[in-house]
């Protein structure tokens, strides 16, 4: 199969019966005071690569911030200490997300990292396509069990970015 033709079965094509959102929507759990870029680019770059919408689900710290980096971005406040509250109204959205991708800039605050760990159960239990990256990945090497038990159809739907990380990430 020529590399044109791969694409055209990946891309959705352009109707006039589309509609935005129609060629991806992605959630990224991620952002602190400290961390702005890395939501934004995870967010953005999602978008220079196809998808319609870009969900930031962040700290109120970085909120402003991610969303003065670009008006494209669709920018949530909603990420907590250890808050069953803050899970709940992050993976509320999850039903119009296809894909998350959870740990860029999340900073390692221990009670932002229990929020995260029920975020990821809500996203497994829903069956969403999962990408671990930078902090998150510091949260599976914390709690391994969180891809451990994965297994059967949807161990495939879950990716672990190593870049930078292979001496601290052995699960």
């Amino acid at each position: 199969m020529s590399l044109l033709a791969e694409f055209r079965s990946i891309i959705p094509p352009l109707t006039n019966a589309a509609h935005k959102g129609v060629a991806g929507r992605i959630g990224i759990i991620g952002g602190s005071a400290e961390y702005t870029g890395a939501p934004y680019f995870a967010a953005i770059s999602a978008m220079r690569a196809g998808a319609d919408l870009s969900h930031v689900f962040c700290m109120e710290s970085a909120s402003v911030v991610i969303k003065s980096y670009s008006p494209d971005l669709i920018v949530h406040p909603l990420l907590h200490t250890k808050s069953k509250d803050s899970c709940s109204s992050i993976t509320s959205f999850f039903p119009r997300l296809h894909s998350v991708v959870v740990g860029p800039g999340l900073g390692r605050e221990p009670g932002i990292l229990d929020t995260v760990k029920m975020t990821i159960d809500v996203a497994k239990e829903q069956k969403k396509d999962i990408v671990i990256d930078a902090d998150g990945l510091f949260l599976v090497t914390m709690d391994p069990d969180l891809i451990r038990t994965m297994t059967g159809s949807f161990s495939h739907r879950m990716k672990l970015s190593l870049h930078g990380c292979m001496r601290r990430c052995v699960v």
